[in-house]
């Protein structure tokens, strides 16, 4: 150590030492719009984790409103588990109709957090359709669903009535085979017979063509019609003819031409 001697004075003393500070040494000040930036970051990323990350947003409960085959019903419970927000339709609801062509429309439909509802519309037969020896169901539209066997029945118990073509057509499931206008006749004829002509209609039948149609009666004959006239009309003509000409008519009442009637 060094001493420094004042001569007037005759004493020592320590000589003062100067130093910089070290940088690393000093504090670090933030401004309040950093401070506040690194907040919302914060805040932020609490949140993306709360929505992707927690689960709480993950599908836990699926209710579903319709008629579902096992098959869609397999597809609907893989959707457990995932994010309900981030979840994709895209063409599920398309992809999932084609699993049950009794299916007219389905709709998913998201409930905050974890819950999807699926609403499903199914298509009411109108009579079954009868092609290569297999039975299908034909709703309003003319859509064709449901493949089977045996009798059907509609919800009332009802027994259905039964439409064979002769052509033996090969049928597509969940695909149009006829025009809205052709089942309008068909559920017309059904729903008037008896009360326009006093008949029950049975199975009926088409051969070169929808324009035209031969049904069953309960009264022995059959009938056949235009499909493309008014359905009522021909039952009225057709009551008029029997009414006059019963004991004759063993085999048909034929109603297509307008304004004649053959009968055998």
């Amino acid at each position: 150590m060094n001493w420094i001697k004042n001569k007037r004075n005759n004493y020592y003393r320590n000589p003062k030492i100067y130093t910089t500070t070290s940088s690393n040494g000093e504090g670090v000040y933030l401004s309040k719009k950093s401070v506040g930036l690194i907040g919302i970051v914060i805040i932020t990323a609490i949140f993306l984790w709360w929505v992707f990350g927690s689960g709480f947003f993950k599908v836990k409960e699926i209710i579903i409103k319709g008629s579902l085959n096992a098959e869609v019903q397999s597809e609907i419970e893989s959707f457990k588990g995932k994010n309900i927000l981030t979840f994709v339709l895209g063409n599920t609801e398309e992809k999932l109709a084609q699993k049950q062509s009794s299916i007219k429309e389905i709709n998913i439909l998201r409930g905050i957090p974890n819950t999807l509802k699926i609403d499903v519309t199914v298509r009411k037969p109108i009579f079954s359709w009868k092609s290569q020896d297999k039975t299908y169901l034909v709703d309003d539209g003319g859509i064709a669903f449901l493949e089977g066997d045996g009798v059907v029945v509609n919800e009332e118990g009802t027994k259905l009535s039964l439409l064979a073509d002769t052509n033996n057509m090969p049928v597509e499931p969940s695909k149009q085979i006829v025009t809205k206008e052709f089942v309008s006749f068909i559920n017309d004829l059904i729903k008037y017979a008896p009360e326009k002509s006093g008949v029950n209609i049975g199975e009926m039948r088409i051969f070169e063509t929808t324009f035209e149609l031969e049904a069953d009666t309960d009264q022995g004959y059959k009938i056949k019609l235009d499909t493309t006239r008014n359905v009522v009309t021909q039952l009225e003509v057709l009551k008029k003819i029997v009414d006059q000409y019963r004991n004759q008519i063993k085999e048909y009442v034929d109603l297509r031409v307008e304004g004649r009637v053959y009968y055998k």
